[in-house]
């Protein structure tokens, strides 16, 4: 990850939306740790993609993008310096259904 976050432009976090997926990654795993490292690297852009939304275990799938994205924000603004108004964008996802 390092080798190729030193060469990028932007950075694509990619983030479980999945409940309990997004809590592990967030606390103590690497969510955090990943958006740090493409910060101290040089990235200037930073892609948060909030993925798995089509879940079935999610009920309200724009609900929890919002909850999602308000705890990544005060989190990437302190820990990792982030300008989340010029620099940082949230895009959901969600798998096409048959």
């Amino acid at each position: 990850m390092i080798q190729g976050a030193a060469q990028a432009d932007i950075a694509v976090l990619v983030i479980s939306a999945k409940d309990g997926e997004f809590e592990s990654g967030f606390n103590g795993g690497q969510t955090i740790e990943h958006a740090i490292l493409a910060r101290s690297l040089g990235i200037r852009q930073l892609v948060c993609v909030i993925n798995k939304l089509d879940d079935p275990t999610i009920p309200d799938p724009e609900k929890r993008f919002g909850e999602v994205k308000e705890r990544m924000i005060p989190e990437l603004k302190s820990r990792c310096a982030w300008n989340i108004e010029k620099e940082v964008s949230f895009i959901p996802v969600a798998a096409l259904k048959k």
